[in-house]
């Protein structure tokens, strides 16, 4: 009896000793999932670049033929610091833990720009000011070529051809349109709060709104202004 019983447990031991040598005793190596990769990646640069609604990140997938060993520790750098970046960032991802490996990833980076739109309809001739228009903010791909994203760039300029209410203002639906004329009296102003007229001159060249221009003074003086509506001059202090 006990001999069969030896036998029985020698038996067992031997087939556990066959199948921990084929498995390598239970020690596997998992491969790092891609995907849970990616998702870590956006977050990382969410959480750099704004983490909002005025903030988009897509990470491309890495190649289906890279095969990493799991990661339990990973860190990501950019080399940017730029927190409004926007177009393709390539970063890396670093793994420390339990065996070190880098890899460099790409994202596409989105931020919502301000634009402006007009707040009622424009007529051909019409100089924009600023109760004209209205600002919004939406992504670059989501706006017309040519939208123009500096008030200072549409305020002043004329109307060419109607502008519906509530349009994206474009550079080309604009043209500079002289405040100031060649020979135009003009009065000077200083620039500041609570203007104060100083005088009056001549213009000595014909100029759009916040152009420069010069002014002859009765007393022959010549002086350099930026040209304001209304025949205004400002010389700045």
């Amino acid at each position: 009896m006990y001999k069969t019983y030896k036998f029985f447990l020698e038996s067992i031991l031997f087939v556990l000793l066959i199948h921990f040598s084929t498995v390598g005793f239970g020690v596997t190596t998992d491969s790092q999932d891609m995907d849970e990769l990616v998702s870590q990646a956006e977050n990382y640069l969410k959480m750099k670049y704004g983490n909002n609604s005025d903030s988009k990140v897509r990470v491309q997938t890495p190649e289906e033929n890279i095969d990493l060993p799991a990661c339990k520790r990973i860190e990501f750098l950019t080399q940017s610091s730029n927190p409004g970046a926007t177009g393709n960032v390539r970063f890396s991802a670093k793994c420390f833990s339990p065996q070190v490996w880098t890899i460099y990833l790409n994202a596409q980076v989105s931020q919502k720009r301000i634009y402006y739109i007009n707040k009622v309809r424009l007529d051909p001739g019409h100089i924009i000011g600023e109760a004209d228009l209205q600002a919004k903010k939406d992504f670059p791909e989501n706006l017309p070529f040519g939208v123009v994203n500096d008030p200072l760039q549409i305020i002043g300029k004329a109307v060419i051809s109607t502008i519906e209410a509530g349009t994206p203002m474009i550079g080309n639906s604009l043209k500079n349109e002289n405040v100031i004329s060649f020979g135009q009296t003009v009065k000077i102003i200083v620039g500041g709060a609570g203007f104060r007229i100083n005088a009056e001159g001549k213009a000595m060249n014909s100029a759009a709104l916040g152009q420069n221009v010069q002014v002859k003074m009765a007393s022959g003086q010549i002086i350099n202004g930026i040209a304001r509506s209304g025949g205004l001059v400002e010389v700045l202090k």
